[in-house]
């Protein structure tokens, strides 16, 4: 999968709330960075923080109105 290919797929996963298929996607060392949840290093921190955030929410939804690709 390309990038923008991955984050389409966690979004639509997201929006599913199915955390450990979202983990296929993400590296050993990635980071994740949020208003609301603030930073997070590591697949296996980020992937505790997304479970707690998902056991707090009834339903979710995230629309994305535009992907630009990254500088190669």
């Amino acid at each position: 999968m390309n990038p923008i290919e991955i984050v389409k797929k966690y979004v639509e996963l997201s929006n599913l709330a199915h955390i450990d298929e979202i983990a296929f996607l993400l590296d050993e060392e990635a980071t994740y960075s949020s208003q609301n949840v603030g930073m997070h290093y590591k697949k296996e921190k980020i992937l505790e923080m997304k479970k707690a955030f998902f056991a707090g929410l009834s339903e979710q939804n995230w629309e994305v109105n535009e992907y630009i690709r990254p500088f190669s």
